[in-house]
């Protein structure tokens, strides 16, 4: 009578735990239907990492929640529907409740705050029945090359304040910011302060993690090219003294490996918004351009006020969105 009792009572727990288990529709990292944009290492099927600020996943599902499972500490903004959310400090498993509660499919972006924060993915709990779906893909992707201003340094909201999420936002594009703060161009020269990068963006555009990550693997470029690449550096070098002729061989060689990425795609050269460089990058874009005729360069003189700048270098949302206005204006036509 004892044994039949444990018997019983094993076979009630096992029923509850499969039924635990079965309420839950966990989805795998690597399911076709989630979106990856930017440089995601995903070489483990079973947790999926990312890696530059403004990295992010999408994808459509069905149900009133999606949980998301994550295997390390990283502040995210998700949103659900296009509305905005702001997880600090997300781990384990996140909850999301999605606000419109009718029938259909809801969407879901979720997105590296900014640099340093990975987003380590194990999967997707979707509530019972919940199912998953496609998102709307866009044809176009832009790619941006800088600094801290490129990463949304000294604005409210980081990565998403910044004008290339902007710019993206507003094409409806895909789009990925390989930037960070402190670094310049070139190879050899580096702030004093602590986590400052020890490499130039000529080397760290190469890999597939941030700067003094260690070890680093390099990023592999096959089948992976933007329809349009946006370069800004300079103002760096220019804090750091770098010698005008060192920067104008470095630029002239960063383009060229560029190109050797991405054959097809339209590189814009930007005028950092201080005019660091300005004849040296004019000289290079000229030169280059007689045997590349996608290689462009964009003026940025008066983009930007005196009120349009936090400390006289990094832009505020305001300058920001400035900058985000003429870019639509310049790169719309090379894309539609």
């Amino acid at each position: 009578m004892i044994i039949l009792k444990k018997l019983l009572f094993l076979l009630i727990l096992s029923f509850v735990t499969f039924s635990a288990f079965a309420s839950n529709n966990i989805i795998s990292p690597n399911n076709k239907n989630i979106n990856y944009i930017g440089r995601w290492d995903t070489s483990n099927p079973n947790e999926f990492h990312s890696y530059w600020g403004g990295a992010y996943f999408n994808t459509e599902f069905t149900g009133k929640e999606i949980t998301l499972k994550l295997a390390s500490e990283v502040n995210i903004f998700v949103f659900v529907d296009g509305k905005e959310m702001l997880f600090k400090k997300a781990n384990g498993e996140v909850k999301i409740v999605a606000e419109n509660t009718k029938p259909g499919r809801h969407s879901i972006m979720v997105v590296a705050k900014f640099q340093n924060d990975e987003i380590v993915l194990q999967g997707i709990i979707l509530s019972k029945n919940g199912k998953l779906f496609p998102p709307k893909k866009s044809k176009h992707w832009i790619e941006f090359i800088g600094d801290s201003i490129t990463s949304g340094d000294r604005t409210t909201k980081g990565n998403i304040s910044a004008y290339p999420w902007l710019t993206g936002e507003a094409l409806k594009t895909a789009h990925t910011q390989i930037s960070y703060c402190g670094i310049p161009l070139t190879n050899g020269y580096h702030f004093d302060y602590n986590g400052a990068p020890e490499v130039g963006m000529e080397a760290a555009y190469l890999d597939l993690k941030e700067p003094n990550n260690n070890p680093d693997v390099q990023w592999n470029f096959d089948g992976r090219s933007p329809n349009l690449i946006i370069v800004n550096l300079g103002t760096n070098d220019a804090s750091l003294k770098v010698d005008k002729t060192l920067f104008e061989r470095t630029y002239r060689q960063f383009l060229r490996n560029i190109r050797f990425a991405h054959r097809a795609a339209f590189i814009m050269v930007l005028i950092p918004f201080n005019q660091s460089y300005h004849k040296e990058i004019n000289e290079i874009v000229t030169q280059e351009g007689i045997r590349d005729s996608r290689l462009l360069k964009i003026e940025t003189a008066n983009w930007l006020n005196a009120t349009d700048f936090v400390d006289g270098t990094h832009p505020t949302d305001a300058g920001h969105k400035k900058i985000s206005a003429q870019l639509i204006k310049i790169i719309k036509p090379y894309l539609f």
